[in-house]
């Protein structure tokens, strides 16, 4: 229980850091420093924590604050977070690559991250999502590995891949 001023230490590192992102999204909680010395700021925090939550307002940290403010913490972070990744190409085995006649989900979400890219990216052309590794999705690949400066295969290996998804994040980001 964290129960009066200049309490140091990571639980209070660990407290701050759930009040700052539950600040990011919520005027009435203001933001504190992350620099674990439970503070007048930090307690100020704590109250309206406790005022928006409709604990007792004590400025305490008892268990009932704590599990509050980090399940309140952890339901902004699933909420607020940018989207986690996920990768569908597959780590074996050492060498895969897809290309030209391949028919899979894979192809379809290559083709999905070229015609966003198409948008983005002076010369990649836009083709047909359909899941089949054509000449289309080929050359498109070509013309991307060539911006990217790649060896230009025209297959999807690990490296093109990494590539693709680097320049679509980038892409997102900065479309923001």
């Amino acid at each position: 229980m964290m129960t009066s001023e200049n309490t140091r230490g990571v639980a209070v590192e660990n407290l701050q850091r759930y009040l700052r992102q539950l600040s990011l999204y919520d005027r009435t909680i203001p933001p504190v420093a992350i620099d674990g010395i439970y503070d007048v700021e930090t307690r100020d925090a704590i109250l309206a924590f406790q005022k928006m939550s409709g604990l007792d307002q004590t400025g305490v940290v008892d268990y009932t604050t704590w599990t509050q403010l980090f399940d309140a913490y952890m339901a902004s972070v699933l909420r607020y977070d940018k989207p986690q990744a996920f990768s569908p190409f597959p780590r074996f085995p050492i060498g895969y690559s897809v290309g030209s006649g391949n028919r899979q989900f894979l192809v379809e979400i290559i083709q999905y991250i070229l015609n966003e890219l198409s948008v983005w990216m002076d010369g990649i052309p836009r083709n047909a999502q359909g899941g089949i590794y054509d000449e289309d999705t080929e050359n498109g690949i070509i013309l991307f590995q060539r911006a990217s400066l790649l060896p230009e295969t025209g297959r999807v290996d690990r490296t093109t891949w990494n590539a693709l998804i680097l320049a679509y994040n980038r892409m997102q980001e900065e479309s923001m």
